[in-house]
């Protein structure tokens, strides 16, 4: 399943307009456990990389997506 991992920054929006466009199944990870089923991450960003790190660090989400590679 694709997840787009939403930890407070980037649009995701954009994101799950396209892949439902495509008719894609995709879903949104707001917590560690909505990414146990997930083949496909992705990780939306936006320019300030040090911010998009906390919000994401903070998210708990990090460390679990570090070891789905």
């Amino acid at each position: 399943m694709i997840t787009i991992v939403d930890y407070g920054c980037g649009n995701i929006r954009a994101f799950l307009n396209a892949f439902t466009r495509l008719n894609i199944p995709v879903k949104v990870a707001t917590q560690a456990a909505d990414l146990q089923d997930a083949t496909k991450i992705i990780l939306p960003g936006v320019g300030a990389f040090d911010f998009v790190m906390q919000s994401f660090n903070r998210s708990g989400m990090r460390e679990l997506v570090a070891m789905k590679d």
